[in-house]
């Protein structure tokens, strides 16, 4: 089991970076997450190390909807799997419903960063919003929503 460990401790950047390349069409892009979300990841992967909470989300009203931008980076060595952003009541942490997410959960390899728009109708929230972030090998965090 060691050597199994030591192997993927060594080649799981490699082979992630390989399947974490766009999947084109003529079209567009695809995706650019790997394909697979199963309980081997957590086994091999060291615990992430480095995915940094954003400072904030910036919020922008439009109309009868708010808008948040958030850029997630990944400061660390490993890939960090399996993110999801969650947009809640900063209040009592109640889910805030409708929220359109451009990504809901989505993996970085080191040094990448990604940004995530989220809008949603000013009348579901009860106040001020926030979001959780939380991940495979990851701590949960919170961002608040300015």
């Amino acid at each position: 089991m060691k050597i199994l460990r030591a192997f993927f401790r060594l080649w799981a950047p490699l082979l992630i970076s390989m399947l974490c390349l766009p999947c084109a069409n003529s079209q567009s892009a695809v995706t650019t997450d790997p394909p697979f979300y199963g309980p081997y990841n957590a086994i091999f992967l060291p615990d992430g190390d480095g995915l940094r909470k954003p400072a904030d989300a910036k919020a922008v009203r439009k109309e009868d909807s708010i808008g948040l931008q958030v850029e997630v980076h990944n400061t660390g060595t490993v890939a960090a799997l399996a993110n999801k952003l969650t947009l809640v009541n900063a209040s009592d942490g109640s889910r805030i419903l409708p929220a359109y997410y451009s990504d809901n959960y989505f993996s970085l390899l080191p040094g990448e960063a990604r940004e995530i728009e989220i809008e949603y109708p000013a009348k579901s929230a009860a106040g001020p919003a926030q979001l959780t972030l939380r991940g495979w090998n990851l701590e949960p965090h919170a961002i608040p929503a300015r």
